[in-house]
């Protein structure tokens, strides 16, 4: 039960900071209202992470935090993550902001591989799977960038993205702890 509060909890100050996600019928909508709300939330939830991070290496083990370990770093992954993919993504700016989109990307690499090492090297299985779906997200966004930078046919895009597809699940076909651990927490 106190797993579940701490969820909730975690939600619900994502959801005061601007995150919102809502089911319809065929639809499900996950996103925010404006640009501000997504930055906010960006910024929340990686320091949220940031600081489970720190507390896991300093070997901080309180039972007013336990509840809490899994909202952050499920629901504060993927509002991090989620927001950095959306601004690191060619087309959400005008091509005006060449710099600011080089910048977005080097902090959606940065994120990640600080996420992954911190997942590898102490033990935050679900961090660092999460944050490798997140990459495995971001390289096919700059697949699909880099098609269009080149003016290839599409058929290359949906060609190479089949062969992904169908490696990928064999290899989730044979690792279903992989999808399991992006449930865990922090612990």
């Amino acid at each position: 039960l106190s797993k579940l509060l701490g969820f909730a909890t975690t939600g619900s100050v994502l959801a005061a900071l601007g995150f919102s996600a809502f089911m319809q019928p065929f639809c499900y909508c996950i996103g925010w209202e404006s640009e501000d709300a997504m930055v906010r939330t960006c910024a929340a939830s990686g320091l949220g992470v940031g600081a489970f991070c720190i507390l896991r290496y300093c070997n901080v083990d309180s039972q007013f935090l336990a509840p809490f370990a899994r909202g952050v770093s499920v629901l504060g992954g993927l509002t991090h993550y989620l927001a950095l993919l959306i601004r690191s993504n060619k087309w959400y700016r005008s091509r005006r902001e060449d710099r600011k989109w080089v910048l977005y990307n080097l902090s959606m690499l940065t994120s990640l591989t600080i996420s992954q090492a911190f997942g590898r090297i102490y033990g935050m299985g679900g961090l660092a799977n999460t944050s490798t779906t997140f990459m495995v997200l971001w390289a096919l966004e700059k697949a699909a960038e880099l098609n269009d930078e080149l003016n290839l046919s599409g058929w290359f895009l949906i060609f190479g993205g089949s062969i992904t597809a169908y490696y990928s699940a064999l290899w989730l076909h044979a690792n279903p702890a992989f999808v399991v651990s992006l449930l865990h927490s922090l612990e």
